[in-house]
């Protein structure tokens, strides 16, 4: 997650461990991969806008991006 000032306030991976094995997953025409994270907001300021970027490493196509603006 991003600040308006490209600050990086959070990266979900930065205290998880990932087994260096490679897998794959099949997902058929019509279904979908959900993925849910926690973002922490005890950095946002109301009326502020935050960038929260998602993605699978080597996959650029996955990459998703949402505004945050806290009220």
């Amino acid at each position: 997650m991003q600040n308006s000032a490209g600050q990086r306030l959070f990266l979900w991976s930065e205290d998880r461990h990932f087994a260096a094995v490679a897998s794959s997953v099949v997902v058929n025409p019509g279904e979908r991969l959900e993925y849910e994270a926690d973002v922490p907001t005890r950095e946002m300021a109301a009326g502020g806008i935050y960038s929260v970027e998602a993605f699978l490493p080597g996959y650029p196509v996955t990459t998703s991006t949402i505004l945050l603006s806290p009220q």
